[in-house]
């Protein structure tokens, strides 16, 4: 009677462990998106990233993300120079189409200095602006040679 009774607990334990692997992938799978804009065009190098973990890409040029390993449970954060910051839960969904909103406000806190961008209120030191008058002056040299 132990015996049966034993056999059949390292029987059941034996199923278990075989089909616990696919549950727990099943639960974090890859999940694929589109990011757009209000006007419904595809946003580039939008940064999408797990919320609460270092887990994160970006949008291609034709707005598309891939994250693998999501877990239904999770929330995104899409972000992006210019755009609101938007959370957005994941519920066990496959595909994902995220709109986001124009921010005008954030766009006058940027600044582009050589090696990346700033935001103005952590920037120190000199700050020189360039407007678009400036973009249409050429200045031409000649060297002649002798």
């Amino acid at each position: 009677m132990i015996k049966k009774r034993l056999l059949y607990s390292l029987a059941t334990l034996l199923v278990i462990n075989m089909f616990l692997p696919i549950a727990v992938t099943a639960q974090n799978a890859t999940l694929k998106g589109t990011v757009k804009d209000a006007l419904g065009n595809a946003l580039q190098g939008v940064s999408v990233k797990v919320k609460g973990s270092s887990s994160g890409t970006s949008t291609d040029a034709n707005g598309v993300f891939s994250l693998p390993g999501t877990s239904p449970s999770s929330s995104l954060e899409f972000s992006s120079v210019g755009f609101k910051t938007q959370t957005v839960p994941v519920k066990n969904a496959a595909d994902v189409t995220v709109i986001l909103q124009e921010s005008p406000s954030q766009l006058a806190d940027v600044v582009v200095v050589g090696y990346g961008t700033q935001k103005k209120s952590n920037l120190t030191g000199a700050v020189a602006s360039i407007g678009n008058k400036d973009f249409f002056v050429v200045v031409i040299t000649l060297t002649m040679k002798r």
